[in-house]
């Protein structure tokens, strides 16, 4: 995995051993989220998230299963573009324009997922995190 998923195949390789994985709800840890994306796009990272889950699935589960994955954000995707643009038009209306740059930044984001979902992100082949 280039970023994302590696805790989750690390769980599931622990899992596998026959170890058991635990929760200690006392511990504290400082995560500086976003360090490693930081200086890259917003695409990169909700992109590459999805991606590295594709990849863990289709060799946890098989293709079928990444594949309804995928088809799962799609229609996710959709719902929530939909959501958004129909919302546009009252955030409007209230002249909310914190709001709107929100919504217009998250309208773009569901977007390029949605657009990953269809095989168009093109870059994630390029990086080989789609192979």
């Amino acid at each position: 995995y280039f970023l994302y998923a590696e805790e989750v195949d690390l769980c599931y390789k622990i899992n596998n051993l026959g170890y058991q994985i635990h929760h200690v709800g006392e511990a504290k840890v400082i995560h500086f989220g976003g360090q490693s994306t930081k200086q890259r796009d917003s695409s990169f990272s909700n992109t590459l998230m999805r991606e590295s889950v594709f990849s863990f699935l289709r060799r946890t589960r098989g293709a079928v299963y990444a594949h309804l994955y995928r088809l799962a954000l799609l229609t996710s995707s959709v719902a929530r573009m939909l959501f958004l643009i129909a919302s546009y038009p009252l955030l409007t209306l209230a002249g909310h324009q914190a709001r709107k740059r929100d919504a217009i930044r998250a309208l773009q984001k569901w977007f390029r997922i949605a657009k990953w979902s269809v095989g168009l992100q093109q870059w994630t082949w390029r990086l080989g995190v789609d192979q």
